[in-house]
This record gives structure tokens, C-alpha cells and sequence, in this order.
């Protein structure tokens, strides 16, 4: 997630013609009805509730759709579109995007990501490979590529081959920092934020269209519905139909990798998947059982639409590594990772969580961007507020935020967690979540609530949370 690219900036004036820069207030406050609407369709996401005793449906239930868009009508006229991620980063970054391009129709099984080590890694031939497999199985000449943040470094390594840019009909340019001219002559949507504190400057000189954020953070700059909007409007002539993700079939299909935290090293093992029961730690019937190989892929399999579950990830010895949990999926989602401990040098991100089987260890991601309440973002954990000035503003960038009780005193102090101080894109904070009792946490971020089970941290593993 982080660039190398670095340059001075200069504000851009307005104008939404190409060739012109644009410049956007982010509507960051208008996002939370996205973020409702993304989760249940009008209504609080509530996952991981009994029901209530009379039968009926509790204030934040997810109800039906009142949308659908179904991946077997989708377009299959448009380009595929290939994604490189950056520093911290993988594949499931853009899966935001993804899933709105495939709300207006857009075949999300053409939208596709390449993942290598971004700690030191080079992606060139993987990323040759998977460009040529998409235009073969989709029958086009060329692809859309998008980079954000280093991977946009690699974009550009990628274009300066004439053979390479001949494949590629659009280049977007995610937080990139500033660059002379677009890569390869391939015309150029250039997409940067004022507020974004990690990587300055106005994008590439020279692009087809400049769109400048004046509210976005780094990560925001790719992952956001104002993002999507701009790359939708700069590929399709016109303004998408729907600017949150909608349904589409029932049966929603998952598919993704397993793989360790930022250096991306493929991880075997057993993804178990079970619906959400009605008390804590309950679970109903196994809904699948994935055996991931020594390649990490996890091949697509069906779920219900809009219905909570429980994802339990074994390793290859059939030890556990802990239990992720998503808002209930309204379409499918075919970027889904699944993180484990780095052994290289992002060890020191999971090294300093302290776990005991008393408390909860958790991380807590947001999928469209970072968590700022700058801009009026909350997250509560049990009614209790857990961003603060440290580690939730524009200048921490925070995408990963790790919550356990680091001074085992049984109790939250809501300071932030010195071992994250220096720690790009991720941050922790001191809060207690008994583990002795079985019981739901309850945590709402923005107006979607999710209720997930109180996992000990050692017995069980890290309990990883993903908003939408």
C-alpha cells in the first residue's frame, strides 16, 4: 500500500473534461449509507443475532434485496481489468471496486489481481502470465491495468516494454505520486488526494484525466465508491447506474488465496465454513470445506446469499489459525484473502500481539478505505469507542487496526499500542474483550453492526473482522 514515488504537490483546479484535472470533495458522511446499503440493503447489517423468541425479525436484520445483478448477465464486451496492490497490500484491496464494477454489470470473474512479495518483490512475470491468461479466456486483445502505490512503480516497469503496453488500453494510476508522463504512451486516468499524507504529488503529467480527492486517504484512493465512480466514469463514457454494491444470485460464489501478511507466500491448509448459530461460539451445519494447497488458491465454491458465517482457517498440520468474519455477502466475492503470520519481515506486525485465552485478539479492517475519524468515522466494541486522535486520522493511514489487552489487566484503556508506532498502514489499541464466558461482541463501524463470537486468542487463534 505505501509508494516509492514521492513529489511536491500543487492543487489542481476543477473541470471533469479529459485532459483537465478534476477535483473532488470526497463524501465521506454520503458513505455511510453506502456502507448500510452494501451490508442489507437499506437497513443495519446485524450478523451472529439469535432470533428473537416470537419469530419474528429483530431492528437490523438483513432483509431481501430490492436489487439484483446477476454475474450471468454481466457484459462481457467490457476489457478485463488487472490490478496490482502495494506495500502491505494484496489482491483483495480493489475488492470494493470489483464488487461495484460487477453491480453495473461489469464480469467480475475479468476483474483480476496479481500478488507477489511487497516487501521486496518483483511481480513482472506474473504479471505478464495473468494478463495473457485473462485476454485468452476472455477473447480480447487488451486490459485495463491498475496500480496503487508501489504497484504502480511496477505498471510503469511493466509498460516501458513496448510488447507489454501493446496489451493494455487503459493505465489507471492509484496514489502513485507524480510521474512526467503516462507509461508506454497507453492513455492514462491519474487518481490522487490532496489528504493523502504518504504518497505528495498531483499524479502523471500528461494523463487522458486527472481526478484529484480533496478528502481521500491513501488507501481510500483506491478502494473507495468515489474512486470507482471516477474509473467507471473514465472507461465507460458515463456515470454508473449504481454507486453501491447490489445483490446477484442466491448462490454466491467465493474464491481467493491464502497467503501470509504483506510478503504474499502462498499458505496450505483447510478453510472451514460454517453459518453463524444462534448463541455464541454455536455453530450450525459445515456450509464448505476448502483444502487449499501449496499454490494458496482456494477455488471457487457457492454460499448462501446474505447470510452470516464463520470462516475457520486450519494450517497444513491442522493447527488453528484463527476465524475471519465478513458483513453478510450480497454478491460474489472472487478477491477474498486470507492472512496468516508472516515469517519474513511483517512478522513484527503479528509478533507483538499479545494473546492469552482470557481476552479476544482482534484486527479489524474496513474495506473502502482507512479508518478516520477525522472525518466522523466510529467504531464501538460492546458501546465502547475505540478511534482516537492516534491511531485513526488522515496522517496514520490506519487499514489494519489490531485490538487485544496488551497489559493483561483486564480492562480497556484505549491507549494506542507503542509496538505499531512506526508501522505503516497498521495501528493497535488497548481493548479488553473477555474470552472466559462465551459471548457475542458487538461491534458497529458507521451503522453496520456485526456480532461475532469471543474466540480465546491462544486456543483459537486471531479473530480477523472485515466491515464493507
Amino acid at each position: 500500500m505505501a509508494s516509492n514515488a514521492s513529489a511536491g504537490a500543487d492543487i489542481l483546479g476543477h473541470g471533469a473534461t479529459h485532459g483537465a484535472p478534476m477535483n473532488i470533495e470526497s463524501s465521506r458522511f454520503a458513505g455511510f449509507v453506502a456502507l448500510i446499503a452494501i451490508a442489507g440493503c437499506g437497513a443495519p447489517s446485524t450478523t451472529g443475532l439469535a432470533p428473537p423468541a416470537d419469530g419474528g425479525t429483530r431492528d437490523g436484520d438483513v432483509p431481501e434485496c430490492s436489487v439484483e445483478v446477476r454475474e450471468s448477465d454481466c457484459d462481457k464486451s467490457q476489457r478485463p481489468i488487472v490490478f496490482v496492490h502495494g506495500t502491505y497490500g494484496s489482491g483483495d484491496n480493489i475488492a470494493n471496486v470489483a464488487m461495484l464494477f460487477g453491480s453495473n454489470g461489469f464480469c467480475q470473474e475479468r476483474f483480476v489481481a496479481v500478488e507477489y512479495n511487497s516487501l521486496g518483490g518483483n511481480p513482472q512475470d506474473k504479471l505478464d502470465g495473468l494478463i495473457d491468461k485473462v485476454r485468452a479466456e476472455s477473447g480480447h486483445s487488451q486490459v485495463v491495468l491498475m496500480g496503487h502505490s508501489q504497484g504502480t512503480r511496477h505498471c510503469y516497469d511493466y509498460l516501458a516494454d513496448a510488447n507489454h503496453a501493446a496489451k493494455v488500453a487503459h493505465y489507471v494510476h492509484l496514489a502513485g505520486g507524480a510521474r512526467p508522463s503516462p507509461p508506454g504512451g497507453v492513455p492514462t486516468l491519474s487518481v490522487s488526494s490532496n489528504s493523502d499524507t504518504l504518497v505528495t504529488g498531483a499524479g502523471v503529467t500528461g494523463a487522458e484525466r486527472t481526478v484529484v480527492f480533496d478528502t481521500q486517504d491513501h488507501f481510500a484512493v483506491a478502494a473507495s465508491s468515489d474512486t470507482f465512480v471516477a474509473i467507471y466514469n473514465y472507461l465507460r463514457g458515463e456515470d454508473p447506474k449504481y454507486k453501491e454494491v447490489q445483490c446477484g444470485e442466491p448462490d454466491v460464489t467465493l474464491e481467493g488465496l491464502s497467503e501470509s501478511f504483506a510478503d504474499n507466500v502462498p499458505a496450505a491448509g483447510t478453510l472451514e465454513l460454517y453459518e453463524l448459530g444462534s448463541a455464541p461460539r454455536d455453530r450450525l451445519a459445515k456450509a464448505a470445506i476448502v483444502t487449499v494447497g501449496a499454490d494458496g488458491n482456494i477455488a471457487p465454491f457457492s454460499v448462501k446469499r446474505l447470510t452470516s458465517y464463520e470462516f475457520r482457517a486450519l494450517d497444513d498440520a491442522g493447527k488453528i489459525r484463527g476465524h475471519q468474519y465478513f458483513a453478510p455477502f450480497k454478491r460474489s466475492h472472487r478477491l477474498l484473502r486470507f492472512l496468516s503470520p508472516s515469517k519474513g519481515l511483517a512478522r513484527i506486525v503479528t509478533d507483538a500481539i499479545v494473546a492469552d485465552d482470557r481476552h479476544t485478539a482482534m484486527a479489524v479492517r474496513y474495506a473502502a478505505g482507512a479508518f478516520r475519524k477525522d472525518l466522523g468515522d466510529s467504531l464501538t466494541i460492546d458501546g465502547v469507542e475505540v478511534l482516537n486522535d492516534s491511531i485513526a486520522v488522515a496522517a496514520t493511514s490506519t487499514v489494519g487496526l489490531f485490538l487485544f489487552d496488551a497489559n493483561l489487566n483486564g480492562q480497556t484503556d484505549g491507549a494506542a499500542l507503542s509496538a505499531y508506532a512506526s508501522t505503516p498502514f497498521v495501528k493497535g489499541s488497548d481493548v479488553f474483550m473477555q474470552a472466559t464466558t462465551p459471548a457475542f461482541i458487538e461491534m458497529k463501524f458507521n451503522g453496520t453492526v456485526l456480532r461475532v463470537p469471543n474466540w480465546p486468542s491462544v486456543s483459537e487463534g486471531q479473530t480477523l473482522v472485515m466491515f464493507p
